[in-house]
């Protein structure tokens, strides 16, 4: 099957976010539509012999160097700071980024690290919808991904969602 020739565009894109084996789920609502990630892979080395860059045949001396975390982020339009009540019930947005001591992610989610360290990560995934097109949905799967952020006040309120996967590639489901 070729490459689909159908434009993508903010309303085909879900994201969620997963703690380790799906056993609680959020599903981002009410996001304009900007999610964005950079994977930087790992550096390449060039090195030089004496002050040239390619040997006699005209190749560079390329070497793999260190690896490099992917890196994600998006906007969202703050809805709920979390839940008080005792037990907490619900995950919201804000209880995610920085799980609130007694909160419902800090009390019932559990790491993708699985105990292998003391910071909390998760699994998040960007869907694209292909059924309306006659396609497969198509995701990117983002592993151990350790979520940041913070709100602002405005017209509307929003809070801005970062985030660093310790995976090297995002994996394609």
């Amino acid at each position: 099957m070729a490459e689909s020739v159908t434009i993508r565009t903010k309303r085909d894109g879900q994201i969620l976010h997963a703690d380790l084996g799906g056993l609680h789920l959020y599903t981002q609502a009410y996001e304009p539509g900007d999610f964005t990630y950079d994977v930087p892979s790992y550096a390449i080395n060039a090195f030089l012999d004496r002050g040239v860059l390619a040997d006699a045949d005209g190749y560079p001396s390329l070497r793999k160097g260190d690896e490099s975390p992917v890196t994600l982020g998006y906007t969202a339009y703050l809805r709920d700071l979390g839940d008080t009540a005792v037990p907490a019930t619900y995950a919201a947005l804000p209880d995610l980024l920085h799980p609130y001591a007694g909160g419902y992610v800090a009390s019932t989610w559990i790491s993708t690290m699985s105990g292998r360290s003391d910071v909390f990560t998760v699994t998040t995934t960007l869907t694209l919808d292909g059924s309306a097109f006659g396609e497969a949905d198509k995701s990117l799967v983002f592993a151990y991904v350790a979520l940041r952020g913070g709100a602002a006040e405005g017209d509307p309120s929003t809070v801005k969602v970062t985030g660093t996967s310790y995976a090297v590639l995002p994996t394609l489901v």
